[in-house]
């Protein structure tokens, strides 16, 4: 929704019109993060990333993606990780798959 204001400006000799102002509305864009997965010697990196609100929302992704992957692949390894990294490819966070396990 824009933010109309109305103002009168002088036009020619003494005429008042008024004029319509918008204000210009900027968008953050979220930032992007890459969801890796390691699993021993083993790292299968994420091309295209994720854009999140923040980095417990890239947490909470890596949660997901864990336990879908546990569900579909049964020889992942104790070990695996999810490695999480920002747009500059530093790793942030690591999130171990054994966090996604669901207790019975």
């Amino acid at each position: 929704m824009h933010d109309f204001r109305h103002l009168k400006q002088r036009v020619g000799e003494g005429v008042l019109k008024p004029i319509l102002l918008t204000q210009s509305r900027f968008v953050a864009a979220m930032p992007l993060y890459f969801l890796h997965i390691r699993s021993g010697d083993k790292l299968e990196m994420d091309p295209d990333g994720v854009e999140l609100p923040g980095l417990a929302a890239a947490r909470a992704e890596a949660l997901k993606v864990a336990r879908e992957l546990l569900d579909e692949v049964a020889d992942l390894g104790g070990n695996a990780v999810i490695e999480i990294t920002d747009g500059t490819g530093e790793t942030i966070l690591t999130v171990p798959f054994s966090d996604a396990v669901r207790p019975h």
